[in-house]
């Protein structure tokens, strides 16, 4: 089984795109970083509503690592939102 760590990144170990006459314009990379953190945070919101009860586990009494596998992915889907959003608020504070 891996080793679950957290994985929350900052804007100082992963570069932000720059928007230059060269590139993607911002417009188009806004859509798809805004689709993309729709997707993720709706995917969270659908685990987040899964009924996940102890009882469901008892037969093989594994609820202690379903619980921390299931926390890992949710708290992975929220860094992951974070990531989205520092890039949205990057591209949004970037000059037309």
């Amino acid at each position: 089984m891996p080793s679950y760590t957290d994985s929350h990144f900052t804007f100082d170990r992963y570069p932000l795109p720059t928007v230059n006459m060269c590139g993607t314009s911002r417009d188009l990379l806004l859509k798809g970083y805004l689709a993309a953190r729709d997707a993720v945070a709706d995917a969270l919101a659908a685990s987040e509503a899964i009924e996940f009860h102890p009882r469901d586990y008892f037969t093989t009494d594994d609820w202690d690592k379903a619980s921390v596998e299931r926390t890992c992915h949710e708290k992975n889907l929220k860094n992951f939102l974070g990531h989205l959003d520092d890039h949205i608020e990057s591209l949004y504070e970037t000059a037309n």
